[in-house]
């Protein structure tokens, strides 16, 4: 089940107060048998901060970097340097 009303809302309390919604699911499963029943339920979803959406046109080869705002270093860099398999 997805939660299309929120995406694109903002959240106004607590830690992430700032952030808006991009992504917002549900999962259940549901297992009834002899020996009774059980129900698993996951929400999940992603939030950005800042103005939503953003879309940016980039004219070049272009790096990707991934960091820990309280590390010095990156855990992940991409170069790209070949638009031929990108969303145009």
């Amino acid at each position: 089940m997805k939660y299309e009303k929120i995406i694109g809302k903002g959240i106004t309390t607590g830690k992430y107060k700032g952030y808006l919604f991009n992504k917002a699911f549900q999962k259940i499963k549901f297992k009834l048998n002899e020996r009774g029943a059980v129900l698993y339920s996951f929400f999940g979803g992603t939030a950005l901060m800042g103005l939503f959406p953003q879309h940016y046109i980039i004219d070049g080869p272009f790096f990707v970097y991934l960091k820990n705002k309280d590390s010095s270093l990156p855990y992940f860099m991409l170069y790209i340097a070949n638009d031929e398999f990108l969303v145009k």
